[in-house]
């Protein structure tokens, strides 16, 4: 940790710090220890054997260089900042914390080690209780690595973006606009940015990412994609449960869905896009049987996580997803698409064989 109180209780940094005087923590308000070497940047910590339940001892020293040198370059710019800044009603500490000249405040956290999704998700829950916002800046250790996808997810923001900084090239990096089919891997937009000018337009609300994630619909294109069912079919790792709805609802194979199911371009899934549309017909055709759907009820199943990774908050994304996915098919007419309910009108047929699907495309 960089911030501790003196014995007059005010806040100081490690490396103004005078060796031999008394410091204590700003969270539990026990004592600390002055660190001050010839190879680590000046710390505090706690006396062994104490626990503190807003600061870590385990804090590399990247992680620590990475928040100061942010302080600085953020306050030398004109934020007001406080470094490690404690709040109490929460029981948290941010990294970093900066308001700008309107008012508006930002927590900032710099992730370098591993974190489970649900100590995400307090931390980020703890701040929104409080009305304070919060990003999630990954350092080195996690984009030195291919980044997997479930990764990326937990630690998307409310807008589907994620954030990276090496406080050695002094850029933030901006990743967002999402997609993966099922036949290549994921895609995204990369934006690169100083670390004022990004914390400028975050605070100014103009960074969101309005990108609408379409199916792909080349004749090429979909006959790979249903030439890739058949191998997961045929190496069994189409999933059981689903192959056995396509029985029941009377259908002689996965493999003669519809052309729909096809072309999924959706991001974050943790099943195959085909998966999670097929899916979804199906939903929908066993709900004809019975007349209205509830939509809400629709939205909830199929943007859950049974089929979208974890997240560290509400994931809105994926519920604009599904109504995606239902808008695409009320523009053809397949369903009628209202506020309350959806009201199937008349699906596609399934073709009887594989030949008969492939001749649809012609």
């Amino acid at each position: 940790m960089l911030i501790a109180k003196n014995r007059f209780g005010e806040l100081i940094e490690a490396d103004q710090a005078i060796a031999g005087q008394l410091f204590s923590c700003p969270g539990c308000q026990r004592p600390l220890c002055l660190k001050k070497g010839q190879i680590k940047m000046p710390h505090f910590a706690h006396r062994p054997g104490m626990v503190c339940d807003y600061f870590s001892e385990n804090e590399s020293q990247l992680h620590l260089v990475a928040k100061k040198c942010l302080n600085r370059i953020l306050t030398q710019v004109g934020y007001q900042t406080q470094l490690e800044k404690v709040f109490p009603e929460i029981k948290q500490r941010a990294d970093l914390w900066i308001q700008d000249a309107d008012g508006r405040q930002l927590a900032i956290e710099f992730q370098q080690s591993p974190i489970s999704v649900d100590k995400l998700r307090q931390r980020t829950a703890g701040y929104h209780r409080i009305g304070l916002q919060v990003i999630w800046i990954l350092g080195p250790n996690y984009f030195r690595q291919h980044l997997q996808e479930r990764t990326i997810f937990k630690f998307a923001d409310a807008n589907d973006m994620i954030f990276t900084w090496a406080p050695s090239s002094n850029q933030l990096t901006v990743c967002s606009c999402f997609q993966k089919n099922d036949l290549s891997v994921l895609k995204m937009q990369q934006h690169q940015y100083s670390p004022e000018s990004f914390f400028d337009i975050f605070l100014r609300g103009s960074h969101h990412s309005s990108q609408q994630v379409q199916a792909i619909r080349s004749k090429s294109y979909l006959r790979r994609d249903l030439k890739h069912m058949q191998q997961q079919l045929t190496l069994k790792r189409f999933s059981p449960d689903l192959v056995r709805l396509v029985y029941e609802q009377k259908h002689t194979s996965p493999i003669n869905a519809p052309w729909l199911v096809h072309g999924g371009n959706q991001a974050g899934l943790k099943v195959s896009n085909q998966h999670w549309r097929l899916a979804m017909l199906l939903a929908l055709e066993a709900g004809s049987e019975t007349g209205r759907l509830s939509r809400n009820a629709f939205i909830k199943e199929f943007s859950s996580e049974s089929y979208f990774y974890e997240r560290s908050w509400e994931n809105h994304l994926s519920q604009q997803a599904v109504v995606n996915f239902l808008r695409e098919l009320s523009l053809v007419d397949y369903i009628y698409l209202k506020s309350a309910y959806i009201l199937v009108r008349s699906l596609p047929p399934w073709p009887d064989n594989y030949q008969q699907k492939l001749a649809l495309l012609r």
